[in-house]
């Protein structure tokens, strides 16, 4: 048996220490940054993918660092990152996370982004410490993140990495779409060639309507504007449009059976007009001298109107003064009537016989009047006219006729 040294006693028991961690990794990004629990808070926020972000990650706010990543699980499909902030920054319940790389081929870390002072009613977060840190003096009386405790999936987001860049890439390198542009250039080349002073013009004269619309911007808007109001006016009076379209139905209805007589009504219409037509064209001439020789008859009618007023007038005075002559059912009349003799020419008759005058008529001595001095004259075959005197017409009417 050989006997044991000191050496290789501390040997065996460095080895003995070593054996149990063999199996254990050591790793510094397990290890706390901000000292014990009490300095920092968690939070945990929710993103849609968080695979290139590692244990132990930073989490940032602009350049400063306020935070580390202490844990990752999966749930429900998405990634719940858990986040260890210092208690000396305090942010906004609603304060969002994006995930970032910090170089091409970089770890990603965690940005913290408090909402702007314009993007919510108490303000934003509180202004840099020295070092780029926010203070802790979160709006007076609002919700901190570190009372919410959580960001959700809503207000996270990813920002552009090298796998996604490069997928984009190959998607457009092996998806043909090279091949489709060169297509697109070449036919747009074919279009073109031999006409390129065609279409600098069309150019320049979509320049100038685009340039004259931009003018008239206000009055397009004025137009638009119009438009909508007479529309929402049209949108509150659907009801009264839909009962009036209801309404004319019935009035349609009747139209549409009466269809067969409105057509022969337009054709007898158009028949009327034909041979109307012809009629005037046979008598055209005739019915134009008519008027020519009409137009001198009704000249010297209207030479009359300046007398014809007063004339009705008089007859107006004339019937009033006879009904207050005539109470009863009689009356008697006493006067003379002169028939001239333009008056037997206008009736183309002979009153009187050849070479004999017009008689005179004495009314009061047919009436048994005439010894109220109706007039006095000659009567006889010789006498044409008898002069009428203020008989007993005046004397009957009392002086009432003027």
């Amino acid at each position: 048996m050989t006997p044991r040294t000191p050496r290789t006693l501390v040997a065996v028991a460095l080895s003995a220490a070593l054996l149990p961690a063999a199996g254990c990794g050591i790793s510094l990004q397990r290890t706390a940054s901000f000292g014990g629990p009490a300095d920092t808070y968690s939070v945990t926020a929710v993103f849609a993918d968080a695979a290139n972000l590692p244990e132990g990650g930073i989490v940032r706010i602009g350049q400063a660092e306020v935070g580390r990543v202490t844990a990752i699980r999966a749930e429900r499909f998405r990634a719940h990152v858990d986040l260890e902030i210092d208690t000396s920054v305090r942010l906004p319940a609603d304060t969002g996370a994006r995930l970032e790389l910090t170089s091409a081929l970089g770890d990603q870390f965690v940005v913290l982004e408090p909402p702007r002072s314009g993007d919510r009613a108490g303000g934003g977060p509180g202004r840099p410490r020295s070092g780029g840190v926010p203070a802790a003096d979160s709006p007076a009386g609002g919700r901190t993140l570190a009372d919410a405790a959580r960001i959700p999936f809503e207000r996270t987001s990813r920002g552009p990495d090298v796998e996604d860049t490069l997928a984009a890439l190959g998607t457009l390198l092996n998806g043909s779409g090279l091949d489709q542009a060169r297509t697109v250039v070449r036919e747009v080349n074919t279009a073109l060639g031999g006409r390129e002073a065609k279409v600098r013009r069309i150019v320049e004269r979509l320049d100038d309507v685009l340039g004259r619309l931009a003018r008239r911007g206000d009055q397009i808007t004025g137009v638009i504007d119009s438009m909508d109001t007479v529309a929402a006016t049209l949108k509150k009076g659907t009801p009264t449009l839909e009962k009036g379209l209801t309404d004319i139905q019935p009035g349609l209805q009747t139209l549409l059976d009466e269809r067969t007589r409105f057509t022969t009504l337009l054709r007898s219409v158009g028949s009327l007009g034909a041979t109307t037509r012809t009629l005037i064209d046979k008598t055209g001439g005739a019915l134009t001298r008519q008027l020519d020789e009409l137009r001198p008859v009704l000249h010297e009618l209207s030479t009359l109107d300046s007398k014809l007023g007063p004339t009705l007038q008089s007859l107006t005075r004339f019937s009033r003064a006879l009904r207050n002559a005539t109470p009863g059912d009689y009356l008697n009349l006493d006067g003379t009537v002169n028939v001239p003799t333009g008056v037997a020419e206008l009736l183309d008759i002979d009153l009187y016989g050849e070479n004999s005058g017009p008689p005179a008529l004495d009314l009061g001595d047919a009436a048994g009047a005439g010894n109220g001095g109706g007039g006095s004259g000659t009567t006889g075959a010789g006498a044409r006219t008898r002069d009428p005197g203020p008989g007993g017409l005046h004397r009957l009417l009392g002086g009432g006729l003027r």
